[in-house]
């Protein structure tokens, strides 16, 4: 699939140009996420849909850590007795340099990079770190590689315990499960877990619970794919061959509708791993990167793609499949009042697959219906579509109305993220003048990143409509050439 041409396909007016890069003070302290929960079996009992298995990749928070306040201080007391001539670093000061927060060593050759990866007795790596290392580094090291190059570090001669190679491995497995798909990353975690019991006996149950939560993780994962592949429903090239249910009347009102995407959209977008994104862009940009020769260990990226396709074909479906002309004006209203109540809970995504659908189906073949409609209405949806600044408004004004009320959402209009994560995921490729690497774009992407994951992992306020959901999923829809057969016969023949 064409990540790229997703990216752009609904928006090829628009010039979104890439963010602007954001140039860090070496100085300014870095937050890093909150802890992970305990991990017990009594603190984790099943959950009731395979989203809720899904774990949130570790957020990177607002918030100053202590190493970077000793930092702040440390350069302020050494800039307030210093001359006007800059003097050279003492052994106190490389002592704080190295204790300093990774941010402000960001730059540099993979290698000390990797080394900043492994724990000690009084050092375990930044969380955000961690997230955006892991993320990223893919790009240069396929995952099984760099795990066996931490199994080398992470030794008890180099202050590396077994319990700190425990703690490791659960923020890579909470932040990336689908790493462990495949086969040459679980012989390495089998050989270090093996490693960690025979030093510390102790730690067997830790590896166990850890274990099993990856298991649980993957297997939600597993059965949500597989309900995807089986539930994906038939393309048809005429209304003739369509047998629909009435989902207007199943929804019973906009709001109800709107509330049953808000659900789907969550729960779909939280099963795709971010490691996904960089994935699919670097094959996309043919990039020379070691995910070229990397084993596919997820498609869900791919399947979120095609569910934008999928809903937006829907309408426009549900819309032609009335023979009179005022039925399907009525139906664009309905659909309008959903995409509305979607932009004000939050999901702009499904409000812009509604946008999509109105525009597959022919104005000018469709003269009667379009008249009829109230057409001032999809003003301001189209805004979100053709200018910049109205869309990222509408998205901060969602991530704010989501902290303070209760029934709301933030999923963001998938094409536009494809394009900034885009052209953050092809800097982070590129190397420094020097051949280092450039960890700067690295934390770009990773907070990025952390944000979707933040606001796709948040437990969803609305209930799941089991019926409608079904009806949304596997309903059959017209094919592109269903979609402009259709619009060319209905007026033409007199549905009026």
């Amino acid at each position: 699939m064409a990540m790229y041409y997703y990216a752009t396909r609904w928006f090829s007016e628009r010039s979104l140009a890439p963010p602007p890069r954001r140039h860090r003070s070496r100085q300014q302290p870095h937050g890093q996420p909150p802890p992970l929960p305990q991990q017990s079996a009594a603190s984790t009992p099943p959950p009731s849909s395979p989203r809720q298995q899904q774990q949130p990749p570790p957020p990177l928070a607002k918030q100053q850590t202590k190493q970077a306040k000793k930092s702040e201080a440390a350069a302020s007391s050494s800039s307030s007795r210093g001359s006007e001539s800059p003097q050279p670093p003492t052994c106190e000061n490389q002592q704080q340099q190295q204790q300093a927060p990774i941010y402000e060593q960001a730059n540099g050759p993979l290698e000390p990079l990797l080394a900043k990866m492994v724990p000690k007795d009084d050092y375990f790596p930044d969380r955000a770190f961690l997230f955006a290392f892991l993320l990223s580094a893919r790009l240069f090291v396929q995952p099984h590689e760099l795990l066996r190059r931490l199994s080398r570090l992470c030794e008890p001669k180099n202050g590396c315990s077994a319990g700190h190679w425990v703690r490791l491995l659960a923020e890579w497995t909470a932040a990336f499960p689908y790493d462990f798909r495949d086969e040459r990353v679980m012989a390495e975690v089998r050989e270090m877990t093996q490693r960690c019991v025979a030093q510390e006996p102790q730690r067997r149950v830790q590896v166990s619970l850890l274990l099993e939560k990856l298991l649980e993780r993957l297997t939600a994962a597993e059965q949500y794919e597989q309900f995807v592949h089986k539930s994906a429903s038939s393309k048809v090239d005429s209304l003739k061959d369509l047998h629909l249910a009435e989902l207007t009347a199943a929804s019973g009102s906009p709001a109800r509708m709107a509330a049953a995407l808000a659900v789907l959209e969550l729960e779909r977008l939280s099963f795709v791993g971010p490691e996904e994104f960089v994935q699919a862009f670097a094959r996309e940009a043919n990039l020379h990167s070691s995910l070229r020769e990397a084993k596919r260990t997820s498609t869900n990226l791919e399947n979120y793609a095609d569910w934008f396709d999928r809903l937006a074909a829907l309408v426009a479906t549900h819309v032609l499949k009335h023979s009179q002309a005022s039925d399907r004006t009525k139906e664009i209203e309905f659909w309008t009042s959903v995409a509305k109540e979607s932009v004000r809970i939050g999901n702009l995504n499904s409000a812009m697959a509604v946008v999509a659908a109105f525009d597959a189906i022919s104005h000018d073949k469709l003269t009667d219906t379009w008249s009829q409609a109230q057409i001032e209405e999809l003003a301001d949806l189209r805004r979100l579509s053709t200018d910049d600044e109205f869309y990222k408004a509408t998205l901060a004004a969602a991530a704010a109305k989501a902290k303070k009320e209760r029934l709301a959402v933030v999923v963001p209009c998938f094409s536009v993220l494809l394009k900034e994560l885009f052209a953050l995921n092809r800097s982070c490729c590129d190397r420094l003048p020097n051949g280092q690497v450039n960890f700067d774009t690295f934390t770009e992407l990773a907070e990025k990143m952390s944000e979707l994951m933040v606001w796709t992992r948040a437990k969803c306020p609305f209930e799941k409509d089991q019926g409608l959901a079904l009806l949304l999923q596997t309903s059959p829809v017209l094919s592109p050439k269903g979609l402009e057969e259709a619009s060319s016969v209905l007026e033409r023949d007199g549905g009026k």
